[in-house]
């Protein structure tokens, strides 16, 4: 019995089936890595995701722009040697509250063509009783949002990047 279209997304036709599928491929490796920490899981998790049909991609980023209404901010912690411009694979939340308090938090701007899974979707993991209150998403290992400068957790205020060094010389060096 041929199998009904259940959407489109960019042009890929994806099937009803290919949504739990891609949960069932992706979910084992979420939690060992998000709320574990564990960088063997993220490894797997990014590999499981690269190694997706098109069709089951597609469900997957049909799924997030349901979630998401359009690009929206998210925050995440940033470690000493962090790139902020090189946050492809990276967990993040959309509650700034969920970051506590601290010093080095940073805002980014995505759009849900960035983000591979969203606790909105209802077969993640991330969007379980245990999980769900964190409201974290996990963005593509191809994603580049927006830097939008550092987050003081305290008066939940964004600082915008200030331009790099680098970019500061190259703009003097045009005038």
């Amino acid at each position: 019995m041929p199998q009904r279209t259940a959407g489109t997304y960019q042009g890929v036709k994806f099937f009803a089936m290919d949504l739990p599928a891609a949960h069932r491929e992706l979910n084992p490796f979420v939690g060992p890595w998000v709320f574990n920490n564990d960088g063997g899981a993220k490894r797997q998790l990014m590999a499981a995701y690269e190694g997706l049909p098109d069709r089951q991609k597609a469900a997957l980023a049909f799924e997030v722009s349901q979630a998401m209404s359009g690009p929206t901010v998210v925050y995440r912690w940033l470690k000493e040697g962090d790139n902020p411009s090189k946050m492809g694979g990276a967990s993040a939340t959309d509650d700034p509250k969920a970051l506590g308090y601290g010093s080095n938090a940073h805002a980014f701007k995505v759009s849900p063509d960035d983000v591979m899974l969203h606790y909105k979707q209802q077969d993640s993991w991330l969007s379980s009783k245990r999980y769900g209150h964190e409201h974290e998403l996990i963005l593509k290992p191809d994603a580049r949002p927006q830097h939008l400068g550092q987050f003081d957790t305290e008066s939940q205020q964004i600082r915008r990047a200030a331009p790099s060094a680098k970019r500061v010389a190259a703009l003097y060096a045009t005038r």
